[in-house]
């Protein structure tokens, strides 16, 4: 047996024997590198750039918004994303993160399509924007799940998102 062989069937039999996947799984959603999430100063910070602590705007729709910290970031791989395109806004994350529609039911972002409303805001105000594209997209990249104290939701360009 060749050594690349040797480990692939080393790994399916860890995999087996222990119970867990070999590859990470998106099991809870996670966003792209370079999502722009809301802090509290009014500011915006790179997902990737957030470090436990951070005080960014959270929500509890169709409430206003109230102060909220990460409380812990999660790395993972991904070999796919999805690009939601809503009027002038945007968010690319893992098919499982989950996203707010104006109805105020929380759906994964793979079940999301052209057409249905989402959550925003903007400024001082709550909005909604219709939802104009759903598209997947094959890429191979680190990908970011946040854990958010407080309502859970907060906002990523704009787009109310759960945790």
């Amino acid at each position: 047996m060749s050594l690349p062989s040797f480990r692939l069937a080393l790994v399916a039999a860890l995999v087996v024997a222990l119970g867990v996947p070999a590859f990470a799984q998106d099991t809870r959603g996670s966003l792209v590198f370079d999502s722009q999430v809301t802090l509290m100063g009014g500011g915006k910070m790179a997902v990737q750039d957030l470090t436990p602590g951070t005080e960014i705007w959270t929500w509890n729709p169709p409430a206003a918004p109230v102060p909220g910290k990460v409380t812990a970031i999660r790395r993972q791989n991904t070999d796919n994303y999805y690009w939601l395109k809503a009027g002038d806004r945007e968010v690319q994350a893992t098919g499982s993160h989950r996203i707010v529609l104006a109805s105020g039911k929380v759906v994964r972002l793979d079940a999301v399509k052209a057409g249905d409303v989402v959550w925003v805001w903007i400024g001082k105000d709550e909005e909604t924007r219709t939802v104009i594209s759903v598209r997947e997209l094959p890429a191979t990249m680190l990908a970011y799940d946040l854990t958010v104290e407080g309502h859970r939701f907060f906002q990523v360009d704009g787009i109310i998102v759960a945790d």
